[in-house]
């Protein structure tokens, strides 16, 4: 049995901080690596069975990138839809800025861009057809909040070292339950959190009947934190 199914593991404040801010997972050991993967996907709703990231090292660096398959298990959690491609052409550069949005409203841009110098034929059509992927991928990518390189830019990086690492292969952590979720939601300290833990329980609960468990529990926690709020005075202090 996975020993890390068995038991908790923690990361410290600071090699958190490193991981994030810095990208310098070479930091954490292999176990807390585990957990940073996992945690990512949880965030996300994407199955880490199916490597939605890998590892490649930059500048002495190990840091994370994000393969097909995340983008496309993105999109499909946050309904991302292109709603428009632009293409354009100069100093032999062809670039696609692709439009998308949610149906929340939320939309944003991006580009990509890929040489043409000197291609011919199909050469030139697959160029083409690059440009117009990596301007999906990476407007998938900045619309879900990962500022990270997707593996079409990976490509032209000079001096890059693929990582081969078993982390990823790794059985993945004991998956968190309805029960998990549902005292989370319990136990939000205001409304953010409350949206915030909702949100990531609903991406990664696909029957019906849990997210329609999690709704009613996310309901009931927001009318007691509004209740709560009514009776706290200027001073934060609980009235009454």
């Amino acid at each position: 049995m996975n020993q890390l199914a068995t038991k908790q593991v923690s990361i410290l404040p600071e090699k958190i901080e490193k991981a994030l801010i810095e990208g310098r997972l070479e930091e954490l050991n292999t176990e807390e690596r585990l957990v940073y993967f996992h945690q990512i996907c949880e965030s996300l709703g994407l199955n880490p069975i199916t490597k939605p990231f890998e590892y490649i090292k930059l500048n002495n660096k190990l840091t994370l990138y994000a393969t097909k398959n995340a983008t496309e298990q993105i999109r499909r959690n946050m309904k991302i839809s292109i709603t428009g491609l632009q293409c354009d052409v100069f100093d032999d550069v062809v670039r696609y800025t692709a439009y998308g949005q949610t149906p929340d409203g939320y939309a944003d841009t991006a580009s990509g861009c890929v040489s043409i110098k000197g291609l011919q034929g199909e050469a030139k059509s697959n160029a083409y057809m690059k440009a117009e992927t990596k301007a999906k991928r990476r407007l998938t990518l900045s619309m879900g909040g990962l500022g990270m390189l997707d593996e079409t830019e990976i490509e032209t990086i000079p001096n890059r070292v693929n990582v081969t690492s078993s982390i990823v292969e790794a059985p993945k952590l004991t998956v968190r339950s309805l029960d998990d979720w549902l005292s989370d939601i319990a136990f939000a300290v205001d409304i953010d959190e409350l949206k915030s833990v909702y949100k990531a329980a609903y991406r990664v609960l696909p029957d019906p009947a849990e997210r329609e468990a999690i709704t009613d529990a996310k309901d009931a926690r927001k009318r007691m934190l509004d209740v709560m709020a009514e009776h706290v005075d200027q001073d934060g202090v609980i009235e009454g």
